[in-house]
């Protein structure tokens, strides 16, 4: 019987790997997109906090 390209060994884990690297440049391209606003949100949210 003919053998499937999916039966491969460590084929899934390339798969696996892609999606990790993608979802990681996406998130670290919405980091880098918001990262100005989230300073500014945690440095206002910091100052609200601060003992006066």
């Amino acid at each position: 019987m003919k053998r499937s390209h999916n039966d491969e060994p460590g084929h899934g884990i390339v798969e696996y790997a892609l999606i990790l690297v993608l979802v990681l440049v996406i998130a670290i391209i919405a980091l880098v997109l918001a990262g100005p606003s989230l300073e500014e949100f945690f440095n206002n949210l910091l100052g609200e906090l601060a003992p006066p």
